[in-house]
C-alpha cells in the first residue's frame, strides 16, 4: 500500500457517508459510461472499527469526571472512490482515495483550545508489513466562539497491488483513531454501559 501526498484524483466517484460504525461500503460499482455491457470491479470494502470510531482525552492526573476532560473526536464520516489498472481480468493495481470527517468536542480541561489527535489506515492483509498500516496526524484548534468543530481531513490515496485475478473488493481497509490502552477501555466499557475510571 503506497501513502503518496495527499490529492484528490479525477476518478469515477464511489462515495457514501457512513456513520462511524462497523459498516462496509457495498458492493456496488462504480458504472462506466464507456464500458456499459462490462461494469468495473467493486471498490476494496471500507469499514470504522467500533472500539477505535471514538476518542477521550484526559488530563494528566488520576481524574476522570467530565471536568477532566481535554477533548472528545468521534470519526462521524468517510468518503471514498477506487479505479482498477490493468486489464480485466488482470489488473495490477486499484488506486483508491478515502477522505474521513470527524467531530471533535472540547472538553473543560483543555485551556488552550489545540487539538492534536491521530488516526489509521489499515489493510489487514498485508499484516505485519509496515506498508500496511498508515498513520495520520491531525493538528488544528478550537476557535474562540466554538467548542466543537466538524474536522475534514485532505484525502488519502491509497494503491493496492493486485495478483492474478485479485479485484479490489478482495481487499478489506479499517479506519479508527489511534488509542492508548486506558482509552480503548475506557471506549469498550462505556460501550457495556459501564462507566469509565
Amino acid at each position: 500500500m503506497k501513502v503518496p501526498p495527499r490529492s484528490l484524483p479525477a476518478v469515477g466517484l464511489l462515495a457514501l457517508l457512513l456513520g462511524a460504525c462497523t459498516f462496509y461500503l457495498p458492493d456496488m460499482p462504480d458504472l462506466n459510461p464507456f464500458s456499459a455491457n462490462v461494469p468495473p470491479p467493486a471498490c476494496p470494502r471500507v469499514a470504522v472499527l467500533k472500539d477505535a470510531d471514538k476518542l477521550t482525552r484526559f488530563a494528566p492526573g488520576p481524574g476522570r469526571d467530565l471536568t477532566d476532560i481535554m477533548l472528545q473526536a468521534e470519526i462521524v464520516s468517510f468518503v471514498g472512490n477506487c479505479v482498477h489498472e490493468g486489464e480485466a481480468p488482470n489488473y495490477t493495481s486499484v488506486k483508491m482515495t478515502i477522505r474521513v470527517g470527524i467531530e471533535i468536542t472540547r472538553g473543560p480541561a483543555n485551556r488552550d483550545r489545540k487539538v492534536d489527535l491521530k488516526y489509521f489506515v489499515r489493510i489487514p492483509q498485508f499484516y505485519p508489513r509496515p506498508e500496511g498500516n498508515s498513520v495520520m496526524t491531525i493538528k488544528t484548534a478550537f476557535p474562540q466562539n466554538r467548542n466543537t468543530i466538524q474536522y475534514a481531513d485532505e484525502p488519502i490515496d491509497l494503491t493496492i497491488p493486485l495478483h492474478g485475478k485479485q479485484v479490489g473488493r478482495d481487499y478489506e481497509v479499517f479506519l479508527g483513531l489511534v488509542l492508548t490502552p486506558e482509552q480503548l477501555e475506557y471506549n469498550r466499557q462505556n460501550a457495556r454501559g459501564i462507566r469509565g475510571g
